[in-house]
């Protein structure tokens, strides 16, 4: 999955580096999916019946939460707006659906379906990026992705991964893709 579709696309850029037009678009892409991600693990710390779920959630809850607010701060530095402003149909569908997942698996194995593809999305994005241009970008980017990459380690080393699925789970995550045109699971 990717969240860039169309003209968004990082590895279509013709040159390194993103004006102020293409940075706003790329930052409210992804604050909207930490966000949408808050919510999701919001709803589903509540859920769970495990305690020590619920605490690695709250972590994980809290690491969105904190990139979303520097995505937001960062969206008014640029005159960016609202977070929601002009988004992609598809993507804000995806971001609405993930915290109805039919069960904690589906759910967990999903969020790390997306949480993989925000990080494969802030890799590509450190790739086309210009050093003097997007300096403050990358900055952000650089320590998001070793945030996301500790988090997600942690999370498979609970035995979670986006790729030993059930067929019931698998089913709930080509849900999740085929939100987006032109995914696969």
């Amino acid at each position: 999955m990717y969240f860039c579709s169309g003209s968004a696309n990082l590895h279509e850029q013709k040159y390194n580096g993103f004006d102020i037009a293409k940075t706003v678009e790329l930052l409210r892409r992804c604050a909207y999916i930490e966000h949408s991600c808050v919510r999701a693990l919001a709803g589903w710390f509540l859920k769970v019946p495990r305690w020590e779920r619920k605490i690695q959630l709250g972590y994980l809850l809290f690491g969105h939460a904190e990139r979303v607010y520097e995505l937001q701060g960062r969206l008014e530095e640029l005159r960016g707006g609202h977070r929601e402003a002009n988004m992609e149909p598809a993507l804000a569908q995806l971001g609405k659906e993930l915290v109805h997942a039919p069960d904690e698996a589906s759910f967990l194995r999903g969020y790390i379906w997306m949480f993989n593809s925000l990080s494969e999305f802030y890799r590509d994005y450190l790739e086309v990026a210009d050093h003097a241009a997007n300096a403050l970008g990358i900055r952000y980017v650089r320590r998001y992705v070793s945030y996301i990459e500790r988090e997600l380690e942690e999370l498979r080393g609970q035995g979670y991964s986006a790729t030993k699925l059930d067929p019931h789970v698998g089913t709930w995550i080509a849900h999740l893709s085929s939100c987006l045109p032109n995914q696969e699971a």
